[in-house]
């Protein structure tokens, strides 16, 4: 297993983690407001069956705002990360958009030397950009064609003649 492998691993293991105390807080948080609502109301003289009632009642408002606190952030969290990935689009869209021009002058070159050098530099930042956001990329589904478990590209080998300057750009 390489390194970005084991930092992915490592990585849901915290987001589990995190999962798993966020949800142990709220349930904790929630017991100890419907205690406090029990002792409150017993103190107030209610009879034993409006205590559950008006207690349930005002600890599930409670876990309702809670949890509609945590959607908002989630769905606040979730648009600023489709806002960032539509920008890295974008990039990626006028960045191969000028390694066109890049890709012609190494046709124009005399220089055999100059024009491997081009290849190669078109090369690495295909790979670059295959890296941060694959053509063919749905923003909407978040899915890449031929990756389906969300593996990222290889990158290519200088050697091989990799795919970047063979295909258009």
């Amino acid at each position: 297993m390489d390194c970005s492998g084991s930092v992915a691993i490592a990585s849901r293991m915290k987001s589990r983690t995190r999962v798993a105390l966020t949800v142990s807080v709220f349930a904790l948080m929630i017991a100890a407001v419907g205690f406090g609502f029990d002792r409150v109301l017993i103190r107030e003289g209610l009879a034993r069956t409006g205590v559950l009632f008006v207690s349930n009642l005002l600890t599930g408002v409670v876990a309702s705002a809670l949890f509609l606190q945590y959607k908002l952030r989630d769905e606040e969290r979730q648009r600023l990360l489709k806002d960032r990935v539509q920008k890295l689009a974008e990039m990626n869209h006028h960045v191969r958009n000028a390694l066109q021009v890049v890709a012609f002058y190494q046709y124009q070159t005399q220089d055999p030397e100059a024009a491997r050098l081009i290849q190669e530099s078109i090369q690495r930042i295909e790979w670059t950009l295959q890296e941060v956001l694959p053509r063919g990329w749905d923003l909407e589904e978040g899915l890449f064609p031929g990756h389906p478990s969300g593996q990222s590209a290889q990158k290519p080998d200088n050697a091989s003649g990799a795919r970047a300057g063979k295909r258009d750009l």
